[in-house]
């Protein structure tokens, strides 16, 4: 009897399981079929096709008529992101969830994108310059490389051409086909999920738009793409680099410093100890001490001056006597100290004191060694 029992039960067991396992599937199901069919509404093929046409005559050089030329506007953008999800979940992308989509852009760009309201947040690239003029309110021009984050769909991406996301064959029936964006996939996967091939990828298909990510919107986080800035850029002019990239003043005039940027710089020469990598730091420094064009506030100098040599000091420290190069007598904070001498040197120290030495692991101990310079060079000099 009790073995009757339990064969009963473990087949109530089974059935309940199955039951349960069947109703999962109808619901997953449903999920799915309702995210299609959602997908499917914001598909206007009318209104795109008339949309390609119009992008047809959107041109990125001076030679136009200007009585031809199309604008894009919003609707170019909100006809392209469905289309963009559409392509991206079709090559097996999967979105990230909204905490770690938030956590990325805070740490990539610096934005917190619960303080806006707004489903779509533009980074605009001409925040970096100090002018203003038209271009910084021509938010959809495809020759701008402007960012755009989609809250909703948990995307970033500049704007597309849609006839690069889409081919209709016939839209009185619905007969269309969505394109792979392999750069904008890329952007996608290394931005949120960290992944190796795609920054590659990214770099080889889109290498400005790779650029783009440092020197307009400030993400520092890759030695790659710091290099290729670097590099092909700026062609191994490290002081144009730090002049216009790393430390510079947006639209309204504040001072940005690109810290990820420098630290890129110090492992290009920890890579193959070559001083070439490292001395323009100090280059830099000195004409940042001088200022010669009034560029900087004193306050302004000061915390350059502490992000430079936060970096270069300890190598000349460390590295002085270990390695050929001739690395002078004198480092950054050596030679700030006397060039603005001891009395404004002190306002400096309490400066750096009040802002826990901007939170930089050598800056404090770099003061220190500074002071024990004299006119012979460093305290270790032999």
């Amino acid at each position: 009897m009790k073995k009757k029992l339990l064969y009963i039960s473990t087949l109530l067991l089974i059935s309940s399981c199955q039951a349960q396992e069947k109703k999962d599937l109808n619901v997953e199901s449903q999920i799915i079929e309702k995210t299609s069919q959602s997908m499917e509404e914001t598909i206007d093929l009318e209104k795109i096709k008339k949309h390609i046409e119009l992008q047809v005559n959107v041109t990125c050089d001076d030679v136009f008529d200007p009585r031809e030329e199309y604008t894009p506007t919003k609707d170019d953008l909100d006809l392209m992101l469905p289309l963009l999800e559409k392509s991206l979940i079709n090559n097996g992308y999967k979105m990230p969830d909204y905490s770690l989509f938030k956590q990325k852009i805070q740490e990539g760009f610096g934005i917190n994108i619960d303080d806006s309201n707004e489903n779509i947040l533009v980074l605009n690239c001409y925040d970096i310059y100090g002018y203003n003029n038209e271009l910084y309110y021509d938010l959809y021009n495809f020759c701008i490389p402007n960012l755009f984050i989609d809250k909703k769909r948990r995307i970033i991406t500049p704007m597309i051409f849609l006839s690069d996301i889409i081919k209709i064959n016939n839209s009185k029936v619905n007969d269309y086909s969505i394109k792979q964006n392999l750069p904008i996939l890329s952007l996608n996967k290394y931005l949120f999920y960290s992944d190796k091939t795609s920054i590659t990828l990214l770099i080889q298909k889109e290498p400005e738009l790779a650029s783009d990510l440092l020197v307009c919107f400030g993400y520092d986080k890759s030695d790659r793409l710091n290099n290729l800035v670097i590099d092909e850029t700026y062609h191994g002019n490290i002081e144009e680099f730090l002049s216009n990239v790393v430390f510079f003043k947006n639209r309204d005039g504040q001072l940005k410093i690109r810290y990820g940027a420098l630290e890129s710089l110090k492992n290009r020469y920890l890579k193959n100890k070559t001083i070439e990598n490292i001395f323009p730091l100090k280059s830099f420094s000195s004409l940042v001490i001088l200022d010669q064009e009034n560029k900087y506030t004193q306050k302004e100098q000061m915390m350059i001056i502490a992000y430079l040599a936060n970096i270069y000091d300890p190598i000349y420290k460390n590295d002085r006597y270990s390695t050929d190069w001739n690395w002078g007598l004198i480092n950054i904070l050596s030679d700030y100290l006397y060039s603005i001498g001891e009395k404004e040197w002190k306002n400096v120290k309490e400066e750096y004191a009040k802002n826990n030495y901007y939170n930089l692991p050598y800056l404090k101990d770099m003061v220190d060694y500074a002071e024990q310079f004299d006119k012979g060079g460093p305290p270790d000099n032999y």
